[in-house]
């Protein structure tokens, strides 16, 4: 039994520290999360299964619950020099992400669905999973392994994690993904859907750039040669490619980015072994064009990166072809949707830290 509830005492060190040790416990507890993840009739949604999890630890302490979480979301002002609370806090945040992931992949549906489109509770599922995994300590430290073994984007490790998320949430990959195009058709007026939709889109985004600042600021070159995905078909085209590049003119490279982008998105969602076999079949010309438009969106990506690496304002939207590099493969993240419905990405953000209602 826990004290009596009091409405005024607020929180000290002691207090905070006790009720972040107890969350940690209490979340990695094996016991507690299948308790949770087999109730679906006590817990039919696993984020505010866990935020009650979270909140009930107040109780033992005598705190309102309301009161307790006031008090944890002022941490910073209240104690801000106490590393290591802060510490302890942000274990409590990264373990809380964790717990909530894995609660969605013991609740996985044994069949996964092919026919039926997206649920809107489903959907918006999909978009907190997604952006909690971007934001988790392991999956960013996976990023950045791949980027130091391989010097390249990790894009692919992006859009595969989400594909996973997808089955997770009980939805073929390939049929999600197309559930996911139709969203600006399917919901052109739900402002909610829209901006999950957009939050979405920008999180993926801005993870990517995340760990690529990360990578270069430690002193990793990066690779974006071949972001797009050359393949061997195309080799023969680069040298070539590369030097008509480097004598158009501003609008020639605009042109030549417009008229390439239909066949560029098409070659990004292809797999990878369908790659081949797609440039296979192009004529000469057509796969020298190919070939520029891939040279010319990988020297746009590394301008915008050395732009970023000055700290200069607006490097992402000013580089010439930018706007074509969305979230349909050839930009980072994501599936792409109907744009012109759904808007696109709003400016990168710094990472906000979540209030201790939304530690999920």
């Amino acid at each position: 039994m826990g004290k009596k509830a009091d409405q005024k005492r607020t929180p000290t060190k002691d207090d905070l520290t006790a009720f972040l040790e107890s969350g940690i416990n209490k979340m990695t507890d094996d016991e507690v999360r299948t308790q949770i993840a087999a109730d679906k009739s006590k817990y039919p949604k696993t984020g505010m299964a866990l935020v009650e999890l979270q909140r009930e630890g107040w109780d033992p302490l005598g705190f309102n619950r309301d009161t307790g979480c006031e008090a944890l979301d002022g941490l910073d002002d209240m104690f801000p020099s106490d590393q290591e609370l802060h510490s302890l806090r942000d274990k409590f945040v990264h373990t809380a992400m964790e717990t909530y992931l894995e609660l969605l992949r013991r609740r996985k549906p044994d069949t996964l669905e092919t026919v039926k489109p997206l649920k809107r509770p489903v959907l918006m599922e999909f978009f907190d999973a997604c952006n909690t995994k971007m934001d988790t300590p392991s999956f960013r430290e996976a990023l950045r392994k791949h980027m130091q073994e391989t010097a390249k984007m990790p894009n692919d490790e992006i859009i595969e994690a989400q594909k996973d998320l997808l089955e997770i949430l009980g939805f073929e990959r390939a049929h999600g993904c197309a559930c996911l195009e139709k969203i600006g058709s399917q919901y052109p007026d739900d402002k909610e859907v829209l901006q999950k939709f957009q939050m979405w889109q920008r999180k993926a985004k801005d993870t990517l750039m995340q760990v690529a600042r990360d990578f270069q600021a430690g002193g990793g070159q990066l690779d974006v040669s071949g972001q797009l995905g050359v393949v061997k078909e195309l080799e023969a085209c680069l040298d070539e490619a590369r030097s008509s590049v480097e004598s158009m003119t501003p609008e020639e490279k605009e042109d030549l980015i417009t008229k390439m982008q239909p066949k560029l998105k098409i070659f990004m969602n292809l797999p990878k072994e369908a790659k081949e076999s797609y440039i296979k079949k192009m004529a000469h010309t057509d796969k020298l064009n190919f070939a520029k438009a891939q040279w010319l969106f990988a020297s746009v990506m590394r301008k915008q990166w050395e732009a970023q690496q000055r700290g200069e304002p607006g490097a992402m939207a000013s580089a010439p072809g930018s706007q074509q590099m969305t979230m349909d493969g050839g930009g980072g993240g994501g599936y792409g949707g109907d744009q012109s419905k759904i808007g696109s990405a709003a400016a990168a953000k710094p990472v906000e830290k979540p209030t201790q209602q939304q530690m999920m």
